[in-house]
């Protein structure tokens, strides 16, 4: 996810206190964060990111290439962030995760955060797009720091093994979730 769209789902979908520290915070004299992000603007950010194509089943095309490297602002608002919700990564899935309640247009979907996909309950996926036929899951890996890229290919092969291994059909973690 990009870090610009992941700093306006926190200020758009944070909790109020989380917002409020936020905007406290200085850099040069001037506030970290001036003001919250509209939430129509967290989830246009979030619908065209690849997140958003893939959850339209569409290929994902990056149509601002010239776009900017973050600022060291935005960078900074991240790892303050990050520092705030004491590295609790659930808290920022579940901002990530109202947001997808937001922009979901099929009645028929689901979206959870914390959803156990196998019978011993160890194998969580942070948000999942459950829909009639699919459970979609988004592994978010937040950090405070920059992510080498082998850092992150040597994590999502690790995440993508695990869930290979130890995920149950699908089918029977569908009805579980369907049936009432």
């Amino acid at each position: 996810m990009p870090l610009r769209t992941a700093n306006a789902i926190v200020s758009a979908y944070g909790d109020k206190q989380l917002v409020d520290y936020l905007k406290t915070l200085d850099k040069d004299g001037r506030p970290l964060l001036q003001r919250e992000a509209l939430r129509i603007r967290a989830q246009e950010s979030l619908t065209g990111s690849a997140i958003g194509a893939f959850l339209r089943g569409e290929g994902f095309i990056d149509r601002n290439i010239s776009r900017a490297a973050p600022k060291d602002d935005q960078q900074e608002l991240f790892r303050q962030i990050f520092k705030a919700v004491n590295n609790n990564d659930k808290t920022l899935n579940s901002f990530v995760a109202r947001t997808l309640r937001d922009i979901n247009r099929d009645p028929n979907n689901i979206i959870v955060t914390e959803l156990p996909l196998n019978d011993g309950k160890t194998l969580l996926s942070d948000v999942a797009v459950v829909t009639p036929t699919d459970i979609y899951c988004l592994e978010f890996k937040w950090r405070s720091s920059v992510l080498w890229e082998a850092e992150v290919i040597r994590e999502t092969v690790q995440r993508v093994s695990e869930f290979s291994r130890e995920l149950p059909d699908p089918m029977n973690a569908l009805s579980d979730l369907t049936t009432p």
